[in-house]
């Protein structure tokens, strides 16, 4: 069985938790480090742009004024809003062969938060279709429009992911929220949708929260729990922190990438 590393949860910058996962990414590349699954929230709330996302596409001046950071990915998709929620992300080498394509791989890492889930009573499911329709495929929000094997609960996307692959590594990090502001996202965005009413969604299109679909609480050492469990039934899940060399890499790659307008605005 594959030795899995489990990185504790912490809450830190956005910066630094995009610097991290790349350099988690990295050491994995290299061969100094075993895969990881790591868990993360974010201090102060980010709002994070997929790495081919127009930066035309969010409300920079709002999100200053509430004290917002931005963010750009090395992983594609759209823009989330990381507030209330749990974060992951897994690094493992890509499996050889077809199933190691991207579709697969979206599958099978999606299906250990899925399980974990499971496990808790939420009643999560794929999501099936391949592209998603009208107006959510033209939104830049994340949530608004799920693909294929994305997880839902209630018919609405409770789990938003993205994956990068770099020399035959896998990186891919998601958002599972507990709670949604859905007008506070809304402002934060600056397109409207084609029906140019100048909302960027229909209200079922966005997010909704495991706490509002499910009308409980739940505490955030609940879910990284679960989600582990779920990936112990194919990995041997080993409790680390990161090594010295990641987090001296994560330190530059922060400084000398992540808080730089040259990458965060690039496009």
């Amino acid at each position: 069985m594959t030795s899995l590393r489990v990185l504790d949860y912490a809450e830190r910058s956005g910066s630094w938790n995009m610097a991290l996962d790349e350099a988690l990414l990295q050491s994995v590349i290299s061969g100094r480090s075993l895969p990881a699954l790591r868990f993360y929230g974010w201090t102060p709330s980010c709002l994070s742009l997929g790495y081919f996302q127009k930066i035309r596409d969010i409300n920079i001046s709002r999100c200053r004024e509430e004290g917002i950071d931005i963010i750009r990915r090395p992983t594609g998709g759209r823009a989330v809003l990381h507030d209330r929620e749990l974060t992951y992300s897994v690094v493992i080498p890509a499996p050889e062969g077809r199933s190691g394509s991207v579709l697969e791989t979206f599958r099978l890492i999606n299906e250990g938060i899925l399980q974990g889930l499971e496990s808790m009573g939420v009643a999560a499911v794929f999501h099936r279709k391949e592209k998603a329709a009208g107006a959510a495929r033209e939104n830049p929000y994340c949530f608004a429009a799920p693909s294929q094997f994305e997880i839902l609960v209630q018919g609405r996307k409770a789990v938003g992911s993205a994956q990068m692959r770099r020399e035959g590594v896998i990186l891919q990090h998601g958002s599972i929220p507990l709670s949604v502001d859905r007008e506070r996202i809304g402002s934060l965005m600056s397109r409207s949708d084609r029906s140019g009413d100048g909302r960027i969604v229909q209200a079922e299109d966005l997010p909704a929260g495991l706490e509002e679909l499910l009308g409980r609480k739940f505490e955030l050492g609940e879910l990284v729990d679960a989600i582990t469990k779920a990936f112990g039934g194919r990995f041997r899940c080993l409790g680390v922190q990161p090594e010295r060399d990641e987090l001296e890499m994560a330190l530059r790659l922060k400084e000398e990438k992540y808080e730089t307008e040259s990458w965060t605005f690039r496009r």
